[in-house]
């Protein structure tokens, strides 16, 4: 892939870097996908109305049980309890909070702003400590 920085993909030329699309995700991608998609839809869109109320309690249960599922631990390392999964599955994962937009900001917020720090700047005593209970909510 080639060294794509700031606006520089305006000025390639179309092909010079590898895309994907879904219908080329290997099968473990689909099933990940497919898992978070199921949770939106099966547990997270019918406590839409709670959701927007802002009922606290609702959202730190959905947060546990995406916790308990995986989801949380994405792109975490597996040696801090994660399952390790590339950008390309992380993103095809990620699209499916599309049904619940507010969890799903929560979601990606937990994932983002409250994890990566501690992965990529973190001492080990703190990743020790923080990481497997930011993998499991």
């Amino acid at each position: 892939m080639a060294n794509v920085t700031g606006g520089s993909f305006l000025l390639e030329k179309t092909g010079e870097r590898e895309n994907f699309i879904p219908e080329n995700l290997s099968e473990e991608q689909k099933q990940l996908a497919g898992l978070v998609r199921d949770f939106f839809r099966g547990e997270v869109v019918p406590k839409s109305e709670e959701i927007e109320a802002q009922k606290f309690d609702v959202v730190v249960s959905l947060v546990k049980k995406a916790g308990e599922l995986g989801i949380l631990a994405a792109e975490m390392a597996e040696e801090h309890g994660g399952l390790g999964v590339d950008k390309v599955t992380m993103v095809a994962m990620s699209e499916q909070s599309i049904y619940q937009g507010s969890f799903g900001v929560t979601l990606m917020c937990h994932t983002g702003i409250g994890t990566w720090p501690i992965i990529y700047f973190g001492t080990p005593e703190q990743k020790k400590k923080y990481l497997p209970r930011l993998a499991t909510g």
